[in-house]
């Protein structure tokens, strides 16, 4: 009896170590059909929903009127806690945020402090406050904020059509995610380059 009982457990390790590697090889290979999507990020307590516009460099001003410029408010050689000296759509990554604006209320207010990191979940990217932006405190669609997130080249103009075109395209109320983790999935893919419009909304 004691000899059936332990063989009855042998089996029974050998079945469940069987299930358990092959489950992990499943689980593990990008290659295989039955393998369930990549889960969404995890609901954020912090998001709130927000008025989104884009700006690029031909409709930037150096806050003296004068536009096509890459001018910020808050560049880093300026002592500020940012990334950035001029206007720039990094990759979006926490390490790498795009430049985003808002009105100078929200920023005096500590909503969005200078050099304040926020995560945008349509754009899954990574944002950075590094400028200002004179309509936003107005211009706020019903929603309590206005943010104006960069897009396309720090150094030069871009056709002016495709740029506003692919600025109004995604232009909106959606959810932004206030002092996120620096974990959070990025899509590196540029939102503007060679006049096209190359934004990949999830």
């Amino acid at each position: 009896m004691k000899r059936f009982a332990a063989l009855f457990f042998m089996l029974i390790m050998v079945s469940i170590g069987c299930c358990g590697y092959n489950s992990y090889i499943t689980s593990n290979n990008p290659n295989n059909p039955n393998n369930p999507p990549n889960p969404p990020n995890p609901p954020n307590q912090n998001t709130v929903q927000a008025y989104n516009t884009f700006y690029g460099f031909n409709d930037n001003d150096n806050g003296s009127g004068k536009f096509s410029t890459n001018v910020i408010a808050y560049p880093k050689s300026g002592g500020n806690p940012t990334d950035h000296n001029v206007a720039t759509e990094g990759t979006g990554t926490y390490q790498d945020p795009v430049t985003f604006a808002t009105g100078i209320n929200d920023i005096k207010s500590r909503v969005f402090p200078v050099g304040g990191i926020i995560y945008i979940p349509f754009l899954q990217k990574y944002f950075m406050l590094e400028d200002q932006c004179a309509g936003c405190d107005k211009e706020k669609q019903g929603q309590q904020y206005h943010i104006d997130l960069y897009m396309g080249p720090s150094d030069h103009a871009s056709d002016s059509k495709a740029l506003n075109d692919c600025e109004g395209k995604d232009t909106g109320i959606a959810g932004i995610v206030m002092k996120p983790p620096p974990n959070l999935r990025v899509d590196t893919t540029t939102m503007f380059q060679n006049n096209q419009c190359t934004i990949v909304k999830h």
